[in-house]
């Protein structure tokens, strides 16, 4: 009987074991594979790499001179980029804060994740001219931190990539200085927007987010779930207010202007 309760206790250990095995491998998986940052890169040995091609595109079943390397190389994972606004509005268009100018600063994290930080200025709520900040201390100033995940907008021949942000823990402001009214903020949830270009080296890459009357734009990647940011507040003696809030994102250089970040080396976005 003891032999008996032995071996089923130890059958079920390995079954319990098998599922965390598969659930973490699942996991895994699931942040790899394209649209994957990366790098392109000759192959150790000649006649031996994965691609033909130096954009690593065209496969070569391991007769080929180049082979693809995921996630930053070296130290020189950082980017940084010049903002002319970062807006949150509802889609309600009862709360809208715009941020007149702003910093973003990041770094590659692996082939599929990045981090980000915007430092924002000039941030006012539209409808009350109030300032927006995370501190009295600095009136109209916020650094807000966001993580990245790449994912396909579109895919097939030719592929739109997407690149979902998600604050790192709820973002809190306030909008208003004592001894006016404050109003708390908190924003949760993620937004999606597009980056490019994908499939070659660049130095440069450009990020566009867009919510047209506070409907992001897209709200999901393909085949996957909705992606959208909830913003609450609080206006006293009102009751708690709730709307789903679109984030847009402005650059400084180029028109339809979006975010130009420049990277410390080229990296690709491989989406095929």
């Amino acid at each position: 009987m003891r032999r008996t309760g032995t071996w089923l206790c130890l059958v079920v250990m390995l079954a319990v074991g098998a599922v965390f095995a598969s659930t973490a491998s699942a996991s895994e998986y699931e942040l790899q594979g394209i649209p994957e940052f990366g790098h392109c890169i000759p192959a150790k040995t000649p006649h031996t790499g994965e691609y033909t091609g130096k954009k690593c595109l065209a496969l070569a079943g391991g007769k080929g001179n180049w082979d693809w390397e995921p996630g930053p190389e070296g130290p020189k994972k950082n980017f940084e980029g010049q903002l002319s606004l970062f807006k949150l509005e509802t889609v309600g268009k009862k709360f809208e804060v715009q941020c007149a100018f702003g910093v973003a600063k990041g770094e590659y994290k692996s082939g599929k994740t990045l981090s980000v930080t915007f430092e924002l200025i000039g941030c006012l709520r539209q409808e009350t001219h109030q300032k927006c900040q995370l501190t009295p201390l600095k009136e109209g100033e916020m650094e807000l931190q966001f993580e990245g995940e790449l994912g396909f907008i579109k895919g097939g021949e030719q592929p739109k990539v997407g690149l979902e942000l998600k604050p790192t823990s709820t973002l809190s402001f306030n909008c208003g200085i004592p001894p006016e009214v404050v109003t708390p903020v908190t924003v949760e949830g993620a937004a999606i927007g597009a980056i490019k270009p994908v499939n070659s080296m660049r130095e440069v890459l450009k990020l566009s987010y867009l919510a047209p009357g506070g409907k992001q734009n897209p709200e999901a990647f393909e085949g996957g779930e909705k992606a959208t940011l909830t913003q609450n507040w609080v206006t006293f003696p009102e009751a708690p207010m709730s709307e789903q809030v679109g984030l847009t994102i402005i650059g400084v250089e180029e028109k339809p202007k979006p975010l130009i970040i420049e990277n410390e080396e080229p990296i690709e976005i491989k989406a095929k």
